[in-house]
């Protein structure tokens, strides 16, 4: 009976822990930013940022494959990363720039 208790207990917190440590950290995005649906379309936006493509851009945004983050709007941070980061905004998984997440 013992041992049944106190396997019960360490199950019960080790899913406690691992709920915790799933658990997304949410941020206030400090400028207006872009996130895109696929790895795909964030390779691309970031060619056409780079390649000073304002057509390019407005293309992915228009399409659906990207979308524009306001200032000011929360996001949360799936999986932080050195360039990209995943995150969560309004029920999608995105990829952004991971430096434009940094407190």
């Amino acid at each position: 009976m013992q041992v049944r208790r106190t396997i019960g207990l360490v199950l019960i917190l080790g899913g406690m822990l691992a709920a915790t440590a799933a658990k997304a950290e949410n941020v206030i995005v400090k400028r207006q930013m872009v996130g895109c649906a696929d790895e795909a379309s964030w390779t691309a936006m970031q060619q056409h940022e780079w390649d000073k493509n304002q057509q390019g851009v407005s293309q992915l945004i228009a399409g659906g494959q990207c979308l524009v983050i306001e200032a000011g709007e929360t996001v949360a941070i799936l999986r932080p990363g050195v360039l990209t980061a995943t995150i969560g905004y309004r029920g999608k998984k995105l990829f952004a720039r991971a430096d434009q997440l940094r407190r």
